[in-house]
């Protein structure tokens, strides 16, 4: 069938190419007047936008928490259409990849299709809407862990919506530009990685080191106060008021760390956390310091592309005008 499609071109093929490919160049073969080719696009588009809104719908009920029945019954008959676009949508670009990649051979054609960016998202997006099967059957509490966690896939239709929203001229400038930029940001992306897990290492091994300190200075005060050993004098402090306490907004943890200096490094700071040792202090403020350079680089490449992209936008709007006077 695929060997098929892909010898002869079929005009509804081409046809649906068009329509569901959103950076395909109209110009190239359309097989009917631009104009209605755009007027079809549009629309398709409109269908996947409405389709990745209403499958927020779920989260205005949370897992867990009570809500009327009017409710339920509401927001899973809307997602039952919603898996019919998203399947429909995935297999519509299936069904079109050949026009999209001139690969000769069919499996590495396919193949690369659903390894690409986009079939990734379509799949996740109908894999997010299979918690529907808990609205026409019963499911035990171990099943229902499993379609809650393919619930959560749901977000990824945020992607799916930024993906149609490229049909818009404005929001096409904002991806070209960071596609033009991806090299720089995806160099950069993994630097600001590499520099919070080192921050993080020595802010954790900072501030456990200082608890530690400060636990070792009280069980020995408290051994020489009760004429005690240092094991024994450790076991029986435990009980004692004093006893120094890992603060609340203290890092204690690795994960914690990386939270830590992750809102440190984007000058975020919403105060949860604070450094307790000399060593973590020294720390925060280099990394604040880091981060204001590092963040400004991104700022300043994505800005000045953006007005890049405008510029040329308006110069080819004015060759056009030229060229049609």
């Amino acid at each position: 069938m695929f060997e098929s499609i892909k010898k002869t071109p079929h005009k509804l093929l081409r046809l649906i190419n068009q329509i569901v490919w959103i950076n395909q160049d109209l110009s190239d073969d359309a097989l009917f007047k631009v104009s209605k080719i755009q007027k079809l696009k549009f629309s398709y588009a409109l269908i996947i936008i409405f389709a990745c809104l209403i499958s927020f719908a779920n989260l205005f009920v949370p897992s867990g928490q009570q809500s009327s029945t009017v409710a339920k019954v509401f927001i899973s008959i809307a997602q039952v259409p919603v898996f019919f676009i998203f399947v429909a949508d995935f297999t519509l670009h299936l069904i079109t990849y050949h026009f999209q990649n001139k690969e000769k051979n069919l499996f590495k054609l396919y193949l690369k299709f659903l390894l690409s960016y986009y079939s990734i998202v379509a799949i996740l997006c109908i894999l997010a809407s299979i918690n529907l099967i808990s609205v026409f059957a019963n499911i035990n509490a171990i099943n229902q862990k499993v379609l809650d966690f393919f619930n959560g896939l749901g977000l990824v239709r945020i992607l799916r919506l930024l993906i149609v929203l490229q049909i818009f001229a404005p929001f096409a400038i904002i991806f070209k530009v960071f596609k033009d930029q991806s090299k720089v940001l995806l160099n950069i992306f993994v630097l600001v990685i590499v520099l919070i897990v080192l921050f993080a290492l020595v802010i954790w091994n900072a501030e456990v080191s200082h608890h530690n300190s400060q636990v070792n200075a009280f069980i020995q005060n408290y051994a020489s106060t009760h004429n005690l050993s240092f094991d024994i004098a450790k076991t029986q402090a435990l009980n004692e008021p004093q006893y120094p306490q890992i603060p609340s907004n203290s890092v204690s943890n690795f994960g914690d760390a990386i939270y830590f200096t992750t809102i440190t490094l984007t000058t975020i700071g919403y105060g949860d956390f604070s450094p307790q040792s000399s060593t973590a202090k020294i720390i925060v403020i280099i990394v604040s310091l880091v981060g204001i350079a590092v963040i400004a680089i991104p700022s300043g490449v994505i800005a000045g592309s953006f007005l890049q992209q405008i510029q040329n936008k308006l110069t080819n709007n004015t060759n056009k005008e030229n060229k049609n006077d």
